[in-house]
């Protein structure tokens, strides 16, 4: 599944939860711009079992960083990173798409296409 936001700064996620990875492409973001490495592993904390985001799922939550940044600074290309899903149970999402879930993408997806790309991906990513 993939969506993007923004015109300048543009962002596009791109993945699945039951799929092997998810991942995101930040372009526009200009050289110079340092990552806030201790908030972000204070964001992804909170999606751990017991966090107030939580997932039952568990997961390493490792950002790998692909492109864009040197030394934790953004370098004016495309910052891409990605997080491997360790524990994929395509199964559990068997209600996917007839009870999109809010704060979810697939409930953007729904919105944003009436449903036929949550459809598509729901299809595609059931291996």
């Amino acid at each position: 599944m993939q969506m993007s936001f923004g015109e300048q700064l543009r962002l596009t996620l791109y993945g699945s939860s039951h799929g092997p990875h998810v991942g995101a492409v930040l372009n526009g973001l200009p050289e110079g711009i340092a990552l806030d490495e201790v908030g972000l592993k204070t964001a992804m904390e909170m999606r751990k079992p017991g966090g107030p985001y939580s997932s039952q799922r568990k997961e390493a939550d490792e950002v790998l960083w692909l492109s864009g940044l040197v030394n934790g600074v953004s370098n004016g290309d495309p910052v891409e990173c990605r997080i491997k899903n360790s524990d994929v149970r395509s199964k559990d999402y068997g209600f996917l798409p007839d009870h999109p879930r809010p704060g979810h993408q697939d409930m953007v997806m729904m919105l944003k296409t009436d449903g036929i790309q949550i459809k598509k991906a729901n299809l595609k990513n059931h291996y």
